[in-house]
């Protein structure tokens, strides 16, 4: 059986480092698994990309084309938007690989077209973890609009979209080329529910499978040890907040952080720590009691490792997340996260016990979680603990790595 991984890279954003982990965590199983990807930064000899100067940039140009196309349509949903336009070079590598199965991943950034999808699954069993929302969307990446339940149609466009109608352009690509004979894996309970009520996945194969953690990799350092590194006072706390573009993802909604605990009565001085995004030189005080320091990217696993240790909680506050590496991380590393229910957060975070999950958009009692976490040491050491223990038990790298065998060997034996 032999397993071919596509995704636009290996080792950058979320979605990708996922894909990394769950081909290393096969390959930990004896399977045959390799990737093919846009950007490689690992050094793993199973994956494989575009070399050439030429592709790459062929690669950029056709990007380039897609944002230009993207920014003649205008709206308030500050997401990602891609099309899946372009032709690649994707298929003739595919065809020398010559697997038994293609799972997909995140393969946006014009790595592979709609219709190429179509083509390869005339000759392949195709298998889509689903990153995010947009394989069953328009050309967005999160929406909140109910167009990916009844479809996206000339008399129900809301007002905030303006322009030319890329949504529903691709939408329509989709269901031209998209059938049910891809199998489909969600990474959480939520975006699992989101997939069923589609109009375009609701009645293909799916399944429920979590990102893989190794624990054996993600685990604390001593926390006095990690705050020295950083130069960060032992007698503080800290807040650690993270994502791709830092503050800059609307999403992510950073403002209601920065809000909730320039609310609380603190009861000593409280650092947010914001890793990802641009790094700056000063840590900015906000009030007597509450201080902000922007770090930027942490692509080092050592040192998010360090910076996860010398934290006291992780607050997560997105009001849609596909799974949430980052807290399955900041766990196995005995780090308390708080987020909010009804979010891939869910299945992550037991509710006050491995951490805090607010009702859904649910801005003050995110904010009581906030002060019930900090207000005491002693629990929330307590919790720390069985945060690592949970995601040793539910989220083991070669327990997920199994749940993935299955769903191959099922594939390859019901056709």
């Amino acid at each position: 059986m032999k397993i071919l991984h596509i995704s636009y890279s290996d080792l950058r954003g979320g979605a990708s480092i996922a894909a990394y982990e769950i081909h290393k965590s096969l390959l930990s199983l004896g399977l045959n698994s390799s990737m093919l990807v846009q950007k490689k930064f690992s050094d793993c000899d199973l994956v494989y990309s575009t070399k050439s100067l030429f592709e790459n940039i062929i690669a950029d140009v056709k990007i380039s084309i897609n944002r230009k196309i993207v920014n003649l349509f205008k709206t308030d949903n500050k997401t990602s938007y891609s099309l899946a336009l372009f032709s690649s070079t994707i298929i003739k590598k595919v065809k020398e690989i010559n697997p038994d199965i293609i799972h997909l991943h995140w393969i946006n950034n014009e790595i592979l077209s709609l219709k190429e999808i179509y083509e390869l699954g005339k000759n392949y069993k195709i298998i889509w973890t689903l990153h995010d929302m947009w394989p069953f969307c328009g050309s967005e990446h999160y929406t909140d609009s109910e167009r990916f339940i009844f479809g996206y149609k000339s008399n129900n466009r809301p007002k905030y979209e303006k322009g030319l109608y890329i949504n529903r352009w691709t939408w329509n690509r989709k269901v031209k080329y998209l059938g049910n004979k891809i199998h489909l894996i969600s990474p959480s309970k939520w975006m699992f529910l989101q997939m069923r009520k589609s109009f375009l996945f609701k009645n293909n194969k799916s399944y429920q499978i979590s990102y893989p953690i190794n624990h054996k990799i993600w685990f604390p350092f001593e926390k006095s040890y990690s705050r020295n590194f950083l130069s960060i006072p032992l007698d503080i706390n800290v807040v650690l907040f993270g994502s791709e573009r830092g503050k800059g993802i609307e999403r992510k909604r950073f403002s209601i952080l920065y809000e909730s605990l320039s609310k609380i009565d603190l009861k000593k001085m409280t650092r947010i720590i914001v890793f990802g995004g641009k790094a700056e030189n000063e840590i900015k005080r906000i009030n007597e009691n509450l201080e902000i320091q922007f770090v930027g990217h942490i692509y080092d696993k050592l040192l998010l490792r360090v910076y996860y240790s010398a934290s006291d909680i992780c607050a997560l506050p997105s009001a849609q997340e596909a799974f949430g590496l980052i807290c399955a991380e900041a766990s196995a590393c005995c780090l308390p996260c708080i987020a909010f229910n009804n979010t891939g957060h869910s299945d992550i975070i037991l509710h006050k016990k491995s951490g805090y999950l607010a009702d859904y958009k649910d801005i003050v009692d995110f904010k009581n979680g906030l002060k019930w976490l900090l207000d005491d040491d002693k629990r929330l050491k307590e919790i720390g603990i069985n945060a690592r223990e949970n995601i040793i038990k539910n989220f083991d790298n070669e327990k997920i790595a199994d749940e993935h065998k299955k769903v191959y060997e099922n594939l390859l034996k019901n056709n």
